[in-house]
């Protein structure tokens, strides 16, 4: 399966000087109440082109805490002033009143001060996903209209966030610890896959995360040299119909795609390890690196040589990485993914 990311942002306009104002008004184009925060810093380098995007957001949902969301009634116009000039994250939900699920809005505004407002009209349909009206953040508004208070977010985080970095002690020789999961590490939700479409269901809705090889135990890295060493372990063993995704992502903003991820594969039908390339517009993979894989331990050793040149620059410091966990339904022809983490490759140990 081609683990690239598509386009699925217009953009509307050449974002111009970095630090101008410009303005964006918004429409409510439906009979109820829409609710909604820009950029919340949550969501801080989503992209709303990534396959992640909706297993993200449905995670953002699922805590309670931290967002006050501004109001827009029905028919209503706002104008939000103030905005820099470039791409901005809206993300709202629509409080139906005889609806148990609210219909989710992820939508990108576009900020040009050389060109003027900018006018979106805003409509329930089509919805990212939906979150039930008792839940998460959107739990006090589960009244009549959506009546709740909005600045009314106390309660405790779902189970499920995901967890910080750990300590760089457990590390395979020469190479840093960037992250590290416990036993008892479960996200909230989990995207399906099935012929390009995909759905967000929570995690009890999961065939494949009880199996063998989903269960990321720890990443471990270092980089310099012209060569990335990347090493993944696992609770248990590997599987041959499990994947590890390493989306990577030069800059970052709402739009904008990922130009390649890597994806290791410790167990293929031959039992030998490999490590894919896949390359934006590029419907073949291409084998990149060394890859050497023990029962619970897979790693991969590349150079710039790997690479072609146009894209290693695309894992300079500065760049993000999403790493997720993807088990393979051959007989249904499906994907299950399971995101763990994002981080820097400025975390990554450099060496001389």
């Amino acid at each position: 399966m081609k683990k690239t990311i598509c386009a699925a942002a217009i953009v509307l306009a050449v974002c111009t000087a970095a630090f101008a104002q410009g303005g964006v008004s918004l429409q409510n184009q439906e009979n109820a109440t829409f609710y909604y925060t820009v950029d919340p810093k949550e969501l801080a380098g989503v992209s709303a082109g990534s396959p992640l995007l909706a297993s993200r957001i449905a995670g953002f949902f699922a805590t309670r805490d931290g967002v006050t969301f501004a109001s827009l009634a029905p028919n209503a116009t706002v104008k939000l002033d103030g905005l820099s000039d470039g791409a901005h994250l809206l993300v709202g939900f629509f409080a139906v009143e005889d609806l148990t699920q609210y219909p989710v809005r992820v939508i990108t505004l576009q900020v040009d001060s050389s060109v003027g407002d900018r006018f979106y009209s805003i409509f329930a349909s089509p919805a990212l996903l939906s979150i039930a009206r008792d839940s998460g953040r959107i739990a006090s508004f589960a009244h009549a209209g959506g009546g709740g208070n909005a600045g009314d977010q106390a309660g405790a985080i779902a189970a499920g966030a995901t967890t910080q970095p750990a300590p760089a002690e457990t590390a395979p020789s020469g190479l840093q610890q960037i992250a590290s999961f416990s036993a008892g590490f479960t996200p909230a939700f989990f995207t399906r896959e099935k012929q390009g479409d995909f759905t967000v269901l929570p995690i009890s809705d999961s065939r494949a995360w009880a199996l063998t090889g989903t269960r990321i135990q720890s990443i471990s890295g270092s980089l310099g040299d012209g060569a990335l060493k990347i090493s993944l372990s696992v609770e248990g063993e590997f599987a041959e119909r499990v994947s590890y995704f390493l989306y990577v992502f030069g800059t970052r903003s709402p739009g904008k795609d990922n130009q390649f991820t890597l994806e290791l594969q410790p167990r293929t039908e031959g039992s030998r390890a490999v490590c894919l390339l896949w390359q934006k517009g590029i419907r073949t993979p291409m084998l990149v690196g060394n890859v050497t894989a023990t029962d619970h331990t897979v790693e991969l050793d590349t150079s710039a040589g790997n690479f072609p040149p146009s894209l290693f620059s695309g894992i300079a410091p500065s760049a993000t990485v999403d790493l997720t966990a993807g088990w393979f339904d051959r007989g249904l022809g499906t994907w299950e993914e399971f995101y763990y983490t994002t981080f820097s490759m400025g975390d990554i140990t450099v060496t001389r």
